[in-house]
């Protein structure tokens, strides 16, 4: 059966296409069937077999507005989807999908639309509290290092592959000017955060102490964890002798072999933009958001929520 993309789903699309990655390869990485996005790419390229995501979109709320019995929004609903953006930053999926387990129907789609109307009609903020802002950004591609005696992710068991209970992804992000960094750390199969600034930086053997304190009270669950080639994580032996776990590296250049923490990446920067300097940030800071992160709703879990599923697991 055909799924409905995201908007999300259709950016990475584009990006693995740039990448000369194959269909088989990005269906396993956005988690659709290989059909799915064959017909994707059948309706929603140009007639030159160009894909672009942007075009794909609108191509696809085009047909689905088209639809009929497509009506006009309540008002009250309407403002039940707005003041959960705007209290929360929920994504519209994560709102539409919240909404339909109260007994509420409106699509992600809609929202998406009340989104675009505030913001181009109306000269709006509601755009602002989306984790895109209505935009995609590419990461700028930073120079090749080798970490000494990696394990290699192709060496990772095929059971890690984010179904099963205790496998991780681990990432650091930056703020303005390298002024301070953030260790992140994500369950894959809960979509569970945790994260601890890190007061010197990318300094590796402050990172390595930091994963150890964030995971030992779940130490002997974890299988797992993978992260990328920074040099921020040279000191992987002591994060895997301290946890009792391998830890395995993404190819190079290859972000979406670590798309939990990706995601996660992307969500905290709705509320900490590359713009902050995060030396400046409090630890309480950091737990308020790691806090709001983990109670969001979430399609993969049925709506239900990271910390919920997380902790159901450990009962």
């Amino acid at each position: 059966m055909y799924k409905q993309l995201t908007s999300e789903q259709r950016y990475t699309i584009s990006v693995l296409l740039q990448k000369m990655c194959t269909r088989n390869e990005i269906a396993k990485a956005i988690g659709v069937s290989n059909s799915t996005i064959t017909r994707e790419l059948r309706r929603n390229s140009s007639t030159r077999g160009v894909y672009k995501w942007d075009k794909a979109q609108r191509l696809a709320e085009k047909r689905k507005h088209q639809v009929p019995g497509n009506r006009s929004i309540k008002p009250f609903l309407r403002d039940m989807a707005i003041d959960l953006l705007k209290r929360n930053q929920w994504s519209p999926e994560q709102i539409s999908g919240h909404l339909a387990r109260k007994g509420y129907k409106i699509s992600h789609e809609t929202i998406y639309a009340i989104i675009r109307k505030d913001k181009y009609e109306n000269r709006g903020s509601l755009y602002k509290h989306c984790r895109h802002r209505l935009k995609h950004r590419r990461r700028p591609v930073g120079k090749r290092v080798m970490i000494p005696d990696r394990t290699s992710i192709h060496q990772r068991p095929p059971e890690a592959d984010g179904k099963r209970f205790g496998d991780f992804e681990m990432d650091t992000i930056m703020g303005n000017n390298n002024q301070g960094a953030i260790l992140t750390m994500v369950e894959r199969s809960t979509n569970m955060l945790f994260m601890k600034k890190l007061k010197h930086g990318k300094d590796a053997e402050e990172l390595a102490r930091t994963a150890i304190l964030l995971l030992a009270p779940y130490k002997g669950l974890i299988k797992t964890i993978t992260t990328d080639n920074g040099t921020e994580f040279c000191n992987h032996k002591a994060i895997a002798m301290g946890l009792d776990t391998t830890v395995y590296f993404t190819d190079p250049y290859s972000s979406w072999q670590k798309g939990a923490i990706e995601n996660a990446n992307g969500l905290i920067r709705q509320y900490i933009p590359k713009s902050t300097p995060i030396k400046h940030l409090k630890d309480s800071d950091i737990d308020e958001i790691t806090t709001k992160i983990n109670t969001r709703p979430r399609k993969k879990l049925n709506f239900s929520t990271p910390m919920e599923e997380f902790f159901n697991y450990l009962l």
